[in-house]
């Protein structure tokens, strides 16, 4: 190897010996090549251990003693670094992982397959053996997601007696007499920003202030049966148009801490969040919508799925605000009146009463708006002259002829 050859070379060129030579004329040519041969080796690093370690294989041959390339290993000593070879592993043994010690396992004995190996082509692979579930350590049962109890029908509230109920399971009864629905509901919310006045049960009551138990389109049937036919619901496209329909007036009842009856309008129990004002708006019956399923070719109610009665625009609304109102989270322009709501879970009873409205005929001209007659009194007593016809939207009678030259 290298570094043993420059060794012996440094060794054979030491001055110790272990007899003292004997000097004489004839030597001193002997004397003055083993000095030329020091001061050649002392050139070429032999005692400068670290230039030897950073010289490469190829310089290292050319500056060996013979003077010729490839004559000497090219091998390097080993870094003291360098992990000790392991040692040759047994039979069933695993390699050892992040220093710990080997661990051994159950040796596969001679003459037998390991599991999951087929010993033929043909032969099909058997899948490794699972414990059964009775040896499976027993585990205790997760508990309820929820202990809350489904929503039972209420009680008929005074202002529901002697009218009838719709069904057993619902509150919602109905006065064909005066054409008003009750609806039977609890308030949910008191307090936070609001889409809606009131929802179905387990909606929408993040964000409603009462929610009803009935279907929604129980009331749209017995709006529709009175006389009563929707509108239209709000629409964005091709551009903006508020819900439009008859106005249904809405009072709320319940009874307060002392045992009293209470009544409100349902627009007392919303403010608008920037004046803090009370809702100033009724709400419309524009009629949610239907769309069918095409697997079943069942048609569903739009409603259903919570919009009731609406303070925020939505095109499934039932009945909505005729104003353009937000249903973003940060731009909502209502809130609920927490001081003139009673506490959460308070049974109170919505009275619906809708209000006589004739449905425009769609796509027809009403043409001009018909002129009052004339008042005398602002004329000086003489009877003003009848004004004009208003000239019909998108007629052209061309230009105004000049008046006649005298």
């Amino acid at each position: 190897m290298l570094w043993r050859t420059r060794m012996f070379a440094c060794r054979s060129a030491s001055p110790r010996t272990s007899a003292k030579p004997q000097r004489s004329g004839s030597d001193f040519g002997t004397t003055a090549s083993r000095l030329l041969v020091i001061g050649v080796l002392l050139a070429a690093g032999c005692g400068d251990k670290t230039n030897e370690v950073s010289k490469t294989p190829d310089t290292a041959a050319q500056q060996s003693p013979t003077g010729q390339a490839g004559t000497v290993a090219q091998d390097t000593p080993p870094s003291p670094k360098e992990r000790a070879p392991m040692p040759p592993l047994t039979a069933g043994e695993k390699p050892p992982s992040n220093g710990d010690k080997p661990e051994k396992t159950d040796p596969v004995q001679p003459g037998s397959t390991p599991p999951g190996v087929a010993t033929s082509p043909d032969e099909p692979v058997e899948a490794p053996a699972f414990p059964s579930p009775e040896s499976m350590p027993k585990v205790a049962k997760d508990p309820p997601v929820s202990d809350r109890q489904p929503r039972k029908p209420m009680a008929a509230p005074p202002e529901a007696e002697g009218l009838v109920r719709v069904t057993p399971n619902h509150d919602i009864w109905l006065d064909g007499k005066n054409k008003r629905v009750v609806l039977g509901a609890k308030v949910v919310l008191r307090q936070g920003p609001l889409e809606l006045f009131a929802t179905l049960a387990e909606q929408k009551e993040h964000e409603a202030v009462v929610s009803v138990l009935t279907e929604a389109y129980f009331v749209h049937a017995a709006l529709i049966n009175w006389g009563f036919e929707p509108g239209h619901t709000v629409r964005f496209r091709p551009e903006y148009v508020p819900a439009e329909g008859p106005e249904v007036e809405i009072t709320v009842h319940w009874t307060d801490e002392a045992g009293k009856r209470q009544s409100a309008r349902a627009q007392d129990w919303v403010r608008d969040a920037e004046s803090g004002k009370p809702l100033e708006y009724p709400w419309v019956f524009g009629g949610s919508g239907f769309y069918r399923d095409e697997e079943t070719g069942r048609m569903h109610y739009l409603a259903e799925g919570g919009d009731l009665i609406c303070v925020s625009n939505f095109p499934s609304a039932m009945l909505d605000l005729p104003i353009r109102s937000s249903d973003v989270n940060n731009s909502l322009l209502y809130e609920a009146f927490t001081d003139r709501i009673p506490p959460r879970g308070t049974e109170v009873a919505l009275v619906l009463t809708p209000k006589p409205w004739k449905k425009p005929a769609t796509g027809a001209d009403d043409g001009p708006v018909e002129a009052p007659a004339p008042d005398e009194t602002t004329s000086g007593g003489k009877a003003s002259a009848p004004p004009m016809a208003e000239k019909p939207t998108g007629t052209d009678d061309g230009p105004v002829a000049a008046p006649p030259v005298e």
